[in-house]
């Protein structure tokens, strides 16, 4: 997949902003990236808590050619992928996937993920997968539930290789699981 960055300071969701990009046509590949979401939000509209410029904010568009009941399949590349991004940069950490969309590090959330698509007939017409990633920041009243990958190396993280490191992920993924879909096939 090839893919377009869009960065901003502060978006109120990243989702949001693919989902209105993707109504109007946008091309697959598109990540919308914050350093800031005012209102970021992950399953059953939970507030995803954030400081400015300190964690990984990004949505990516995309159009699968699926059906709307495969539609599980994309979060669980997503989470594949975050988990295999932050292990091959820092090698020390074993993530655990929690179903259906959280990463977790120790029994704790480092990341989840939330994919909101647009449906034609039977067919997703796109899709929008929002990841947020502890990078360097967690809320310590969640102490007990949630951890940052800096928590867990005990020094700064290198974002961009890992935000590189998981679009790549994504990109391999996508491209071998569902090149093989088309319309009108079961």
């Amino acid at each position: 997949m090839r893919y377009r960055i869009h960065q901003f300071r502060t978006l109120t969701s990243t989702n949001d902003f693919a989902l209105k990009l993707g109504a109007a046509g946008a091309e697959e590949g598109l990540i919308i990236r914050t350093d800031f979401q005012s209102r970021g939000r992950g399953r059953y509209s939970r507030e995803w808590i954030s400081e400015e410029r300190k964690n990984l904010l990004f949505t990516l568009l995309i159009r699968p050619r699926i059906r709307a009941n495969q539609a599980a399949l994309l979060t669980h590349v997503a989470a594949v992928s975050v988990r295999e991004g932050i292990e091959r940069i820092y090698p020390e950490i074993k993530c655990a996937l929690k179903k259906p969309n959280d990463v977790l590090i120790r029994g704790k959330k480092v990341c989840g993920i939330l994919v909101e698509s647009r449906t034609m007939s039977d067919w997703i017409d796109f899709a929008a997968i929002g990841i947020g990633i502890n990078t360097d920041y967690y809320p310590l009243s969640l102490a007990e539930y949630a951890t940052s990958i800096s928590k867990e190396i005990n020094r700064k993280t290198e974002k961009e290789a890992v935000f590189d490191a998981i679009i790549k992920e994504i990109s391999l993924k996508y491209d071998e699981m569902f090149s093989k879909f088309t319309y009108g096939s079961e």
